[in-house]
């Protein structure tokens, strides 16, 4: 893994402490010794005037050297070090590949992320591999759909008319045909569904249904508080190449009745006809799933499994309507998609034979209770989009290949009321902070249930606008160029109103594998997240009851300061506790902020820097590394290693143009 910057210094500066052994710099290289004296283990190959750089496009190891426009001669060693003329560069190492392109030195690491070498130290560069274009301006390549024995049949044999009228009873009874293996549904021009906040207008997509897009097939929906389609108790669906434009608005004021009204009607009515369950006996309804998640486009709840999504391009449509613009208009932002996917348990179902009857005080345990399994969500490009994955009790599923352009919070079309409108009863924003993925255990039921055996593979979070240009931050919390708002917590407002601290909306919030309850459901699998790339600038990852959890080759860039220096906010990796058996390998984390106010990776209950992974025994980690443009203001315990036994010692701070701070004991 690359660690940052090369910098020379001539002189021996003192780095940290422990015991009687100090960490110190001798020139370019930082060393653990116990007396502090330096030496030269080599000295540089002086570069031969008669080099001539190497052709652009050179890359190492296909190549066996590079020679830059300077002379130097650049090598990479079996081990994934690199050396300059001979020397080891200890700015560096799980180097994959060396790349001389257009006159300038490149790296990528084993984390995929690529660095820049400017003559001094290595810069991260959010662009990735400089001989490839950025992202597409177009959606994602269709997905071949399997051959499938079933015979196709049109939407518009159902009466459904593309004329940009409400077409939701057309389209639910093309849904209903459909299910059961009857036929493959194929979606082949543009449908709108009128959903918006209307009772009983959410399309249920039943059990064996097949459902592809052409090229011209687009669903138009708007629905707002409520769920544009649901799947309730159901397997065995297969949905391929959808295209949605969402052209709704939730607003920011506090929310109404809509959500109650989907769920103790539309959902519990559709359960009772459709399940077997008998509700209204024991006077229940379908289990609540919380005002926001309700609101999901898609509602995945109850006993689901065998559920495939794949290619799927959802994107709002005022991104639409503002592209080429430059940054987008800040009303755009009143028309993101608020949630995408959600998940949660429900009531199990019951049988033709032996129907599901409800009981006044009817429990929730594993028996009553069933929850989405063997989903499958694969080449997803979320553009517009406030939340994407969201819910509870969710286990052996899969998500691969998902990218998702991230704007803004919740505001209105001036940009205010970020995250909307305060709740009188938490004086609060009454939205949860966004995350692109926002999966937690379900503590309800008796014994709980807990996400268990979830991989994540090649997720990438806001790193390119509509136009495939790249999205970055400068000090005035902006991006250049498409970054919508600002966050609804900072310090400032939070000392202005009076009001407590909504919660971080960092890309991933997971908890996988680990419950209080005795016995619960999901406990003995973990989770597993490899080639994450987050851009946002709030930050990266929430750490809470886990257990047997892997991240691997994982790159985010934040910026620290995004929130002007929250309380125990920690953008990088924020450990809230309850966790066990965490792994993370060759994970690297750039911070933007010209002078951070608060440290990157700690422990909300006050303990910080990476230390704190070496220390704690829940915690093993390989290659970790951070890039800093200045030592955090509050960062008394960034590179203080007096704190104990760790097993690795490849975890290190880059600030500056400095080289390496090694946290070790």
């Amino acid at each position: 893994m690359h660690g940052g910057q090369a910098g020379r210094d001539s002189g021996l500066k003192t780095i940290a402490r422990a015991g009687t052994a100090s960490l110190i710099r001798c020139g370019a290289s930082a060393l653990l010794v116990l007396c502090g004296v330096c030496g030269l283990s080599a000295y540089p190959r002086i570069a031969a005037a008669s080099d001539t750089p190497s052709p652009s496009g050179t890359e190492v190891p296909h190549a066996r050297e590079i020679v830059d426009s300077q002379g130097n001669t650049w090598t990479r060693l079996a081990n994934g070090d690199i050396e300059k003329n001979g020397v080891r560069d200890n700015s560096s190492w799980n180097v994959a590949v060396l790349l001389y392109f257009d006159g300038v030195l490149y790296q990528e690491n084993t984390a995929n992320a690529w660095f820049s070498y400017n003559g001094h130290h290595w810069v991260f560069r959010a662009a990735g591999n400089p001989e490839k274009p950025t992202k597409p301006t177009q959606p994602i390549a269709p997905v071949p759909v399997p051959v499938s024995s079933l015979p196709q049949r049109s939407i518009t044999e159902f009466g459904v008319e593309c004329d940009g009228t409400d077409q939701y009873a057309n389209v639910q009874k093309a849904f209903n045909a459909a299910a059961n293996n009857a036929f493959q549904l194929v979606v082949d021009c543009p449908v709108t569904i009128h959903t918006a906040r209307l009772p009983n207008k959410t399309v249920f997509i039943g059990s064996g249904t097949l459902v592809s897009f052409t090229s011209g097939g687009v669903f138009y929906v708007d629905n707002v508080l409520q769920p544009a389609f649901a799947i309730m108790n159901s397997s065995n669906i297969k949905l391929y190449n959808w295209h949605i434009v969402y052209t709704g608005s939730l607003g920011v004021a506090l929310p109404d009745h809509t959500g109650n009204t989907f769920n103790d009607g539309t959902a519990t009515a559709w359960l009772s006809q459709n399940r077997h369950m008998d509700l209204a006996s024991g006077g229940q309804h379908s289990q609540w799933q919380d005002t926001y998640n309700t609101g999901g486009m898609f509602f995945i709840v109850g006993a689901d499994s065998n559920i495939l999504f794949s290619g799927f391009h959802i994107v709002a449509e005022t991104v639409l309507k503002a592209a080429g613009a430059s940054p987008l208009p800040v009303s755009a932002a009143a028309g993101f998609v608020p949630c995408v996917f959600t998940f949660g348990p429900n009531w199990t179902s019951g049988t033709a034979a032996n129907p599901h009857v409800f009981a006044q005080a009817e429990s929730l345990t594993s028996q009553n209770v069933g929850h989405p399994t063997l989903l499958t969500f694969e080449n997803i490009t979320l553009d517009g989009t406030i939340m994407g994955f969201v819910g509870s009790g969710i286990t052996n599923s899969t998500f691969k290949n998902i990218t998702s352009i991230h704007y803004s919070d919740v505001q209105d079309v001036n940009g205010n009321h970020i995250g909307g409108d305060i709740d009188p009863s938490n004086n609060g924003p009454w939205t949860p902070p966004p995350h692109l993925f926002y999966l937690i255990n379900n503590t309800l039921t008796t014994p709980a249930i807990v996400n268990a055996n979830l991989t994540f593979t090649n997720i990438e979070d806001a790193s390119f606008d509509s136009e495939g240009r790249e999205i970055t931050y400068d000090s005035t919390h902006q991006t250049n160029p498409d970054r919508v708002g600002g966050p609804r917590d900072t310090a400032a407002l939070l000392r202005q109103y009076n009001r407590p601290q909504s919660g971080y909306a960092l890309s991933m919030k997971l908890m996988c594998g680990v419950s209080a309850a005795t016995g619960a459901q999901g406990t003995n699998g973990g989770c597993s997240v490899q080639n994450y790339r987050s851009y946002r600038p709030d930050g990266f990852l929430a750490v809470s009851n886990m257990n047997n959890v892997t991240f691997e080759n994982v790159t985010a860039t934040f910026d620290s300061n995004y929130t002007d220096g929250l309380p125990m906010y920690r953008p990088g990796i924020w450990f809230p506790g309850g966790y066990t058996n965490l792994t993370f390998k060759s994970v690297t984390m750039v911070d933007v902020a010209a002078q951070p106010l608060t440290e990157p990776v700690g422990y909300s209950k006050g303990y910080n820097g990476l230390h704190f992974m070496d220390v704690d025994a829940s915690i093993n980690s390989t290659g970790v590394s951070i890039h800093l443009n200045a030592l955090p203001q509050n960062g008394t315990h960034l590179y203080d290693d007096n704190v104990g036994q760790t097993s690795d010692s490849t975890r290190y701070y880059y600030v500056g143009n400095d080289d390496p701070i090694f946290v070790s004991p």
